[in-house]
């Protein structure tokens, strides 16, 4: 008896050892999908002035070819540091374009301090692929104001030394008339005088 019972054991364990590796098999298969992100990944929102980096994910299927049409589900958290997509909601559904691209637009921070991730997940013809976004929101977002500053110098500068050729240039031209006029009398140029920041004409002596 108990070695008919032993026998029906083994029957049993080998008849259900395929179906379970098949099982997990087709679970491998399901996450074939590679969600990566693009943009947003990392980026501090400003609560303030309810700004955000919008999420942006590409997905590839098994053979790293971008997956057009897709859908793609931008989940934010229900509690705690987060935001919102169009309309209030906590989800967004979207589709990748021709370059397997897709972008949670509209996305808005909520007012509380902190850390968070937005879950997106993918799926396109029974496959599936998961991926996650990064954010913190922050009262103190750092100004840009500072690293506008020099762009706004340097053209400050350039304008300067424009200004200066065309004076320059005038005074020339000036000079050149003035000797060829008939009265026989050469025109003085007008005296230019060029400082750091600043450009004075003078009237001819």
């Amino acid at each position: 008896m108990q070695k008919w019972t032993a026998c029906l054991l083994v029957q049993l364990f080998l008849a259900n050892f395929p179906a379970a590796s098949a099982a997990q098999l087709s679970a491998k298969r399901t996450e074939a999908l590679k969600v990566t992100v693009l943009d947003g990944n990392d980026a501090i929102n400003d609560i303030k002035s309810r700004t955000a980096a919008m999420p942006v994910v590409e997905v590839r299927d098994e053979n790293e070819v971008p997956v057009a049409g897709a859908e793609v589900i931008f989940q934010a958290p229900a509690i705690g540091p987060g935001g919102s997509f169009p309309g209030g909601a906590a989800t967004l559904t979207t589709h990748t374009n021709t370059q397997g691209q897709a972008a949670a637009a509209g996305f808005v921070p909520n007012v509380e301090v902190g850390n968070f991730t937005i879950k997106v997940t993918a799926s396109s013809r029974g496959k599936q692929g998961t991926g996650s976004i990064r954010q913190r929101n922050s009262a103190t977002v750092a100004s840009a104001e500072s690293t506008e500053s020099k762009p706004r110098k340097s053209g400050r500068k350039w304008a300067i030394l424009a200004l200066a050729g065309a004076a320059a240039a005038g005074g020339i031209a000036a000079a050149m008339l003035g000797g060829s006029s008939s009265s026989g009398n050469a025109a003085t140029p007008p005296e230019l005088t060029i400082s750091p920041g600043v450009i004075t004409v003078a009237p001819p002596r």
